[in-house]
């Protein structure tokens, strides 16, 4: 059983369960569901508070802590916290993407957690800690009211408890499955300024590094920071790599296809001098999806910006959404006839 799925957590019902439903008050047939709703959890707390339990054939699904209601439960004074050790489990294939879910029936409880510092310790103690700061990141970079100070107090947290223990980009950014895919916070399309100013801030405070010596995936992490609007600390990463990292970056096709979409923006055209590319140009790709894809024009310019006067001329799309958007998110209408556009 992977070790973050081993925190089981139980949301205790609040005070005044018995005494309104959404205000409203309660039937006597809610009255009496939700006494025997309290029964049954004292009965499973009791049995919780043992140190082992036995469901039998009533098997339960377990949620991993990389989840953002985790998050949410640390903040949550109704919820208890426990470290299980599964004895009998098992795992299954679940969903249109078959992701593997766990289940157990089975199993003992070696910790009730009393506070979150304590969870958080824990979650140190069993190698999770930075897939666990890329969840809190992504939990709470939010609007919502007092969420960023929840989450810069997190990230002191990590700096000032585990000493020597850094937190980098790539663990923020890049998850953690087959080669390292940047994550949906950071997709171009969903990049929120919130996001971005986030990042900044945690850099700025040295309570995340450009690097850690481990990172083994600097050209991706380099590519997602262009993508989504990050170009300062794009630049900066560059400036901080060499050797190895260096040639395998000059070398790959994705980096200078992105440098060639942003290269009227200042800090990659530095990037572009600073590393001595020479751009072939940008080709642009008119497709219309009619049924199929059909090549309508192909077409090569000097740079992004004559792409970009080019389908203002050309094509029904505003100066706005043009200077505003990737191209390769651009998209034109006739009836039900979509006209996509691609860079290479």
């Amino acid at each position: 059983m992977p070790g973050e799925y081993c925190y089981l957590t139980i949301y205790k019902y609040p005070e005044d369960y018995l005494k309104s439903n959404n205000g409203k008050k309660l039937t006597k047939q809610e009255t009496k569901e939700r006494k025997e709703a309290l029964i049954r959890q004292e009965d499973t707390l009791r049995q919780l508070e043992s140190g082992y339990c036995n469901l039998h054939n009533n098997k339960i699904k377990l949620n991993m802590i990389h989840d953002s209601f985790f998050v949410s439960y640390l903040e949550d004074e109704k919820a208890i916290i426990y470290k299980i050790k599964p004895l009998a489990s098992r795992k299954i294939r679940e969903g249109y993407h078959s992701q593997d879910v766990y289940e157990t029936s089975e199993f003992n409880i070696t910790k009730k957690f009393a506070n979150k510092e304590e969870i958080i310790q824990q979650i140190y103690k069993d190698r999770l800690l930075r897939e666990f700061a890329a969840t809190v990141f992504d939990s709470l970079s939010y609007a919502n009211e007092g969420y960023n100070q929840k989450l810069y107090r997190y990230f002191e947290y990590f700096k000032d408890t585990f000493t020597g223990y850094d937190i980098s980009l790539s663990d923020i950014m890049l998850s953690k499955d087959y080669n390292h895919p940047i994550r949906s916070k950071f997709n171009k399309r969903d990049t929120y300024e919130l996001t971005r100013v986030n990042i900044r801030y945690l850099l700025d405070n040295n309570l995340v590094k450009y690097f850690r010596e481990e990172d083994y995936y600097k050209t991706k992490l380099i590519i997602g920071l262009i993508e989504c609007g990050l170009y300062d600390v794009a630049l900066h990463c560059v400036k901080l790599i060499d050797g190895y990292d260096l040639e395998y970056l000059l070398k790959d096709k994705d980096f200078e296809v992105v440098l060639r979409k942003w290269s009227n923006v200042k800090e990659v055209k530095e990037i572009i001098s600073l590393l001595d590319i020479k751009l072939k140009g940008v080709t642009l790709r008119v497709i219309k999806d009619d049924w199929g894809n059909s090549l309508i024009e192909e077409k090569t310019f000097d740079n992004i910006g004559e792409v970009k006067t080019y389908l203002i001329k050309n094509y029904d799309i505003s100066f706005e959404k043009v200077m505003n958007c990737d191209v390769c998110d651009l998209s034109v209408y006739d009836g039900d006839t979509e006209t996509k556009f691609e860079l290479i």
